[in-house]
C-alpha cells in the first residue's frame, strides 16, 4: 500500500503551544539527493517533558535497516541542554516490524527510552539513513505526532543543480533556497502549531488540512527508469515494473480452463474466476523486493496461495488473461475517509490496488483481498472516489462507482412488548446495507460469540437492556445485504411524571463541534440512510389516555428527516427515515449544517408519547 502511512482520522485544533504537557521543540529533516539514486537522510528531534502523564513521548521507535540505520544522539537534557543521561548500547532494542501496508518497505525497528523522573526535562536523539529506489524526496510534515505542539520544524533538501525536482507545499510553510555552482538547497520552516487533538465528526482527513511538503524527483531509476512528469509516464513506469509477472503455472493454468469448460459468458468467467480466486488465496501482507512498489508474480500466488493486494491483482488480472478477458491494475487512495488525490502532482499517491474489467455494456470491479466481498461490490473502502488505470501510454484516471442512497439502507424494527411497568422483551430486526453490512458481515467471519455479545451490548445504544440472544440470516454468496435478529430482556422503559408515565424512544446519536468551534470543512464520503420503526406493545393500554407526538418533517441540502408516530389497537408506533446526502461543503456552510442536525435531535429528544390514565 501507501510507502508514507496515512492517518485517517481528522482533528480539531486544541492547547495552546505552551500549556502543552510536552512539546516538540526543534525537530530538522536533512535530506541529501545524490546522483548515484540515493538519499542520505539526517532526522534531529528535540523534546520537552513537562509531565509524568506524557513521559511515554520518550518511548522512541524509528525505522532499522541493519548496516543503514545509524543512531547518532540520544540523550536526556536539563532545560539549559546539559547533558543529563546519555543512552547506552545496551539499551537499544532491534526487532521485526510488522506493517499491514503491503507498500511500505520498512521492516525492522530501532527501539529505546528517554525517560526521566525529574520534571520538566529534554529528550533529543538524531539518526541517518539512507534510501534507494524511491519515489517520493520528501513526504513532510512538521508534525512528528498530531497530539503535541510543535515550536519549531524544519525541512532541508540538498540537491544537485540540474537534478529536476517537482514541489508541493501549503503557503503557511516559509520557503527559502539558494543556488551554489554544484548545489541547490530549499529550505522550509514552520512555527507554533497547537497540538491537535479530538476527532471533528464529518471532516476531510488530516493529510488535507495540515501543512505539508512533498517534493518527487522529475526522472527517477526504481528497478526500471521512470519518470513524474505527467501521469502518463507514471502509469507507463508502472506498466514496464509489472512486465512478465503474469504467467501462471501449467498447474494453474488446466485448473482454470476446467472452471470455464462450457461457459461462454464473458461475466459468468469472470465470476468463477473470482470465487475461485476467494476460495483458495489469502491475503497476506508480503515484505517484497524494490521497496514494496512491483507485485510478486503469478507463479508466486499460484503455488503459495496467498500475496498482498498487489499480488493478488496482478494474480487475478493473470487468469482472465490466460481466458483473453482484458483487465486493468488500479490503483487507489482505499480507505472510508481517505484523502483525495491531487491529480495536478503526478506521484505515488496510492495504497491500494484493484482490478478494472470493462465488459461490453458493463465495467467490472474486483476487491482481490477479501474472501467475503460479493461479486462487483465496491464499498465504502473504494466507492466514488479517482483511482488510476494502468494500461501504458493509454494510463489514465477513471472513476470508482459511487454508492447510493439505496446501497447504504438500513431498516430497523424494534418491537418492544412491556406490562404497565415497563418491563419485558424488545426484538430488534435489522436489515443492513453500506457499511454497517460490511461491518456486520465482517464480525459475523471473523468474531468470536462474546466479541459478539459484547459489540452488540455496548454499542446498539438500548437503555436499560440485557442481550438474550442473537441470529444472522444465511447470507448467499454475492449479496449486498445482510439482516440479523436480536432479542433482549428490558427493564424501566417508562418514565414517571406527576402521575403519568412517559415513553421516550432513544434519541438521535450525532454529536457535532459547535460551529465556534469548527476547524474543517464538511466532507459526507457516503450517503447515510435509516429508517426504523418503533413499536412498543403495552399492556393494558386502553387504560390510558395517549398524547402523540406531532408529525414531523424537515428537509434541507444536506438531507432530510420525518417522524410520525400513532397508535394502533395496543401499541403506540414510531416511524422515523434519516438521510445524509454524501457530498463536500465548505466550512462557511457548518453552521446551517449544524443546525439542521440539532433541529433534528431536539425535537427527537422532545418526541415523547405521554400515557395519563382514564
Amino acid at each position: 500500500m501507501k510507502i508514507f502511512i496515512p492517518i485517517v482520522l481528522i482533528f480539531c485544533w486544541h492547547n495552546s503551544v505552551g500549556q502543552a504537557g510536552a512539546i516538540l521543540l526543534q525537530s530538522h529533516t536533512e535530506i541529501y539527493v545524490k546522483r548515484n539514486n540515493t538519499l542520505d537522510v539526517r532526522e534531529t528531534y528535540l523534546y520537552e517533558i513537562k509531565s509524568r502523564h506524557y513521559t511515554n513521548e520518550g518511548k522512541i521507535s524509528i525505522p532499522y535497516t541493519k548496516g543503514n540505520t545509524k543512531l547518532l544522539t540520544a540523550e536526556i537534557q536539563d532545560l539549559q541542554g546539559n547533558t543529563i543521561r546519555k543512552l547506552k548500547n545496551k539499551d537499544l532494542i532491534i526487532h521485526n516490524y510488522f506493517s499491514s501496508d503491503a507498500f511500505h518497505a520498512d521492516d525492522m525497528v530501532m527501539e529505546f527510552d528517554l525517560i526521566w523522573h525529574e520534571f520538566p526535562y529534554r529528550i533529543k536523539y538524531s539518526y541517518e539513513y539512507s534510501m534507494r529506489d524511491y519515489l517520493y524526496v520528501a513526504y513532510w510534515s512538521a508534525y512528528k505526532k498530531p497530539s503535541l505542539p510543535v515550536k519549531k520544524a524544519m525541512l532541508t533538501i540538498h540537491y544537485p543543480v540540474d537534478f529536476e525536482l517537482y514541489m508541493n507545499y501549503d503557503d503557511e510553510i516559509k520557503h527559502e533556497s539558494s543556488d551554489g555552482e554544484e548545489e541547490r538547497v530549499d529550505h522550509w520552516e514552520i512555527e507554533d502549531l497547537e497540538e491537535i487533538d479530538d476527532v471533528e465528526a464529518f471532516g476531510p482527513p488530516k493529510d488535507e488540512l495540515l501543512p505539508m511538503v512533498e517534493i518527487v524527483p522529475a526522472e527517477f531509476d526504481y528497478e526500471v527508469k521512470g519518470s513524474l512528469k505527467t501521469w502518463t509516464e507514471f502509469g507507463q513506469w508502472i506498466n514496464d515494473l509489472n512486465e512478465g509477472l503474469e504467467e501462471l503455472t501449467f498447474t494453474e493454468k488446466n485448473k482454470i480452463a476446467q472452471l470455464i469448460e462450457g461457459v461462454n459468458d464473458k461475466k459468468e468467467i469472470v465470476k468463477i474466476l473470482y470465487h475461485y480466486l476467494q476460495d483458495n488465496t489469502r491475503y497476506i501482507n508480503v515484505d517484497i523486493d524494490f521497496g514494496g512498489m512491483k507485485p510478486y508474480p503469478a507463479t508466486y500466488v499460484c503455488e503459495n496461495k496467498y500475496g498482498d493486494c498487489k499480488a493478488l491483482t496482478n494474480y487475478m488480472k493473470a487468469m482472465l488473461s490466460f481466458v483473453n478477458i482484458p483487465s486493468y491494475y488500479t490503483l487507489v487512495s482505499a480507505g472510508v475517509n481517505q484523502e483525495r488525490v491531487n491529480k495536478a502532482f503526478p506521484s505515488q499517491q496510492f495504497n491500494h490496488v484493484i482490478l478494472m474489467v470493462p465488459l461490453a455494456g458493463d465495467t467490472i470491479w474486483l476487491e482481490n483481498t477479501s474472501k467475503i466481498d460479493a461479486f462487483n461490490h465496491l464499498g465504502t473502502f473504494t466507492q466514488n472516489r479517482y483511482a488510476f488505470m494502468v494500461d501504458g501510454a493509454n494510463s489514465q484516471f477513471v472513476k470508482t462507482p459511487a454508492l447510493k442512497a439505496e446501497d447504504c439502507l438500513t431498516v430497523d424494527k424494534y418491537h418492544y412488548t412491556i406490562d404497565a411497568h415497563g418491563n419485558g422483551n424488545l426484538k430488534l430486526e435489522r436489515e443492513l446495507k453500506g457499511t454497517l453490512f460490511e461491518d456486520y458481515l465482517y464480525m459475523k467471519v471473523n468474531y468470536t460469540k462474546d466479541d459478539l455479545h459484547d459489540y452488540f451490548s455496548e454499542y446498539l445504544n438500548i437503555p436499560k437492556s440485557e442481550l438474550i440472544q442473537w441470529h444472522f440470516d444465511s447470507v448467499a454468496r454475492d449479496d449486498d445485504h445482510l439482516s440479523i435478529d436480536l432479542d433482549f430482556k428490558v427493564r424501566d422503559q417508562f418514565h414517571h411524571v406527576a402521575g403519568m408515565k412517559v415513553l421516550s424512544p432513544n434519541i438521535f446519536n450525532m454529536d457535532l463541534e459547535k460551529p465556534d468551534e469548527r476547524k474543517s470543512p464538511i466532507r459526507i464520503n457516503y450517503p447515510i440512510n435509516n429508517i426504523d420503526s418503533i413499536i412498543y406493545e403495552i399492556d393494558d393500554l386502553e387504560k390510558y389516555a395517549l398524547e402523540l407526538p406531532s408529525t414531523f418533517e424537515l428537509s434541507s441540502r444536506f438531507g432530510n428527516f420525518q417522524l410520525s408516530c400513532f397508535r394502533e389497537n395496543n401499541k403506540v408506533i414510531y416511524v422515523r427515515k434519516f438521510e445524509l446526502y454524501m457530498a463536500d461543503y465548505p466550512l462557511s456552510d457548518y453552521k446551517e449544517f449544524y443546525n439542521f442536525i440539532n433541529t433534528i435531535k431536539a425535537f427527537k429528544k422532545g418526541s415523547s408519547t405521554i400515557l395519563t390514565p382514564l
